[in-house]
C-alpha cells in the first residue's frame, strides 16, 4: 500500500488485507520547514454522514393513545469488526437518538455478543433514559462473534417481559459478519420465536 499527498513525505507498508484486517491509517510527516496540518489516507476512507437530531419529543411523534407499548431488546454486534470503519460510532449515536423516543410506557433491554452474550441493560422503563444511554457509552468492540448465544439470551428476554397486546420485539444491530454454522440454527430459532408474536428485525451497520 503506497499513500502519497502533496506536501508530504510518500508512505509505503506491505501488508495482508482480509475482512479482519481491511482499514489502514497512515500519518504523513510534512516536507516543508513551515508544516502543513498532518492528515490521514486510508485505503477505506468513509464519509460518515452526520445523525440527525430529533427535535420532537416522545409525546408529539408516539403517542400512547395511537401507538402500542414496547417491549424492545437490542442485541448488539461488539464483535472486533464492529471497531472498523466507524460502526461502532455510528451503532451508539443511532441508539442515543432512539432513546429519546422512548415512553415511561415502553420498556427496553441491551444484550451485546462477541465471545459471549451478555445483558448490558435488563429490562428498563424509557423514563430512565441516564441509565440507559450510560451502557450505550461504554460500548467496546472486541472478540469473535458467537451470535446464536446472543440470539438465545435476547429471546429468553422478550419473553420474561412479554407485553400482551403490545409489540415486542428483537432488533439486531450488526455488520452482518455471523459464523457459518451460527447462521442456520439462528434462522430456525427466529422463525420458532416469530410463531410466538416475538418479531426479530436486523439493522444493517455497513453491512
Amino acid at each position: 500500500i503506497r499513500v502519497s499527498a502533496t506536501g508530504y513525505e510518500s508512505e509505503v507498508r506491505n501488508s495482508y488485507i482480509n475482512n479482519r484486517n481491511s482499514r489502514f491509517t497512515f500519518y504523513l510527516n510534512p516536507l516543508t520547514a513551515d508544516p502543513l496540518p498532518p492528515i490521514a489516507e486510508s485505503i477505506q476512507e468513509d464519509n460518515i454522514p452526520a445523525i440527525p437530531v430529533l427535535t420532537e419529543t416522545y409525546s408529539e411523534l408516539l403517542p400512547e393513545n395511537l401507538y402500542k407499548p414496547n417491549n424492545i431488546v437490542f442485541l448488539l454486534d461488539i464483535s472486533g469488526s464492529m471497531a472498523q470503519s466507524d460502526k461502532l460510532f455510528l451503532m451508539k449515536g443511532a441508539l442515543s437518538e432512539l432513546v429519546k423516543l422512548l415512553r415511561p410506557v415502553d420498556k427496553i433491554a441491551l444484550v451485546s455478543y462477541a465471545d459471549n452474550a451478555t445483558i448490558l441493560l435488563g429490562s428498563t422503563g424509557g423514563d430512565q433514559k441516564s441509565v440507559i444511554n450510560s451502557k450505550i457509552e461504554e460500548l467496546k468492540a472486541g472478540g469473535n462473534t458467537d451470535g446464536y448465544k446472543g440470539f438465545k439470551t435476547s429471546f429468553d428476554l422478550l419473553t420474561d417481559n412479554f407485553i400482551v397486546d403490545g409489540n415486542n420485539q428483537l432488533f439486531v444491530i450488526t455488520d452482518g459478519a455471523f459464523q457459518p454454522e451460527d447462521q442456520k440454527k439462528i434462522k430456525k430459532l427466529t422463525a420458532k420465536k416469530n410463531r410466538k408474536d416475538l418479531i426479530t428485525s436486523i439493522v444493517g451497520i455497513k453491512s
